[in-house]
């Protein structure tokens, strides 16, 4: 329940509606919006796995939380592609890919801020 909260709120500030058919199928990709529909349809697969494992490690005993799983992941996600796009001096396709509307992230004078 609460990642589906957390996946709404983060849809609202891609000005994209969350549903469940939405969590199913993914967002549809157009030219206008490719990389909206692109970080949006991560977001889903990311959170699918975190819901994936969570279960898993309940069922083999350990505890998880499934927005911790899914926090983590994206974060650490981003934080490779960040470093990876540093190191190619090229920032600007970095934000072009995670800084839709500054929703998760963000780049200040050249560093990494999250804003989730």
């Amino acid at each position: 329940l609460f990642l589906q909260v957390f996946l709404a709120s983060l849809f609202k500030d891609f000005n994209l509606v969350f549903s469940a058919s939405v969590f199913i199928f993914g967002t549809i990709y157009t030219k206008r919006t490719k990389f909206v529909a692109q970080l949006s349809n991560f977001l889903l697969g990311q959170a699918k796995m975190a819901i994936f494992l969570s279960r898993k490690n309940k069922f083999e005993g350990r505890a998880s939380d499934v927005l911790w799983l899914f926090y983590c992941q994206v974060k650490c996600r981003i934080t490779v592609d960040f470093n990876y796009y540093t190191l190619m001096h090229n920032l600007e396709m970095f934000e072009l890919l995670w800084c839709c509307n500054d929703v998760l992230c963000s780049v200040v004078e050249c560093k990494l801020v999250f804003n989730v």
